[in-house]
């Protein structure tokens, strides 16, 4: 019973999160919305493989179990926060597509929002290997290590291959 109240209090604050993130979302320009998208791809990436985001099994999945799905919001959400005390909700907000999508695979109740979410991405698909490539452009033309960008822009491409995302039920969400 109380199991039961828990869940469906949490489940019910998570949907007010997802809707209101999906309003903002979706009012943003199809170009923001694919560069917001890239980012969330690019510092998915990022954090894999620097190690800062590990799977259980500490391997660099692009698809992990379900089993992982806890574990994964858990630290998708302390970087949410980090970047929040910081002040930079953009970076934030971005992130959150993880957090929510992961969610979505736990709680069904959720799903009819994240496919609209991811419905909404996919529409960008086509504007996503040139956004990712400027942003590698940039970060290069920044300085920052150049095997560290390699790296990430591989993994990020092999993530884009991957999407839209299955839910734990095997069908793709969207």
């Amino acid at each position: 019973m109380i199991r039961k109240f828990v869940r469906s209090g949490a489940v019910k604050s998570w949907s007010k999160e997802l809707d209101a993130f999906l309003e903002w979302y979706a009012s943003q320009s199809r170009d923001m919305q694919a560069d917001y998208f890239i980012y969330a791809v690019r510092t998915r990436a990022g954090f894999q493989h620097e190690g800062m985001f590990t799977l259980p099994d500490s391997t660099k999945n692009i698809e992990p179990e379900l089993m992982a799905y806890p574990i994964m919001i858990d630290q998708f959400q302390k970087f949410i926060d980090h970047f929040n005390g910081s002040g930079n909700h953009t970076e934030a907000a971005c992130l959150s597509i993880w957090v929510h999508t992961l969610r979505s695979f736990l709680y069904p109740e959720l799903q009819p929002a994240i496919d609209r979410l991811w419905h909404t991405i996919m529409l960008t698909k086509d504007l996503w290997p040139e956004m990712l490539k400027q942003h590698y452009q940039k970060d290069v033309a920044e300085g920052l290590d150049t095997d560290l960008l390699k790296n990430t822009y591989g993994l990020s491409v092999a993530i884009l291959k991957t999407l839209p995302p299955q839910n734990a039920r095997g069908n793709n969400v969207h």
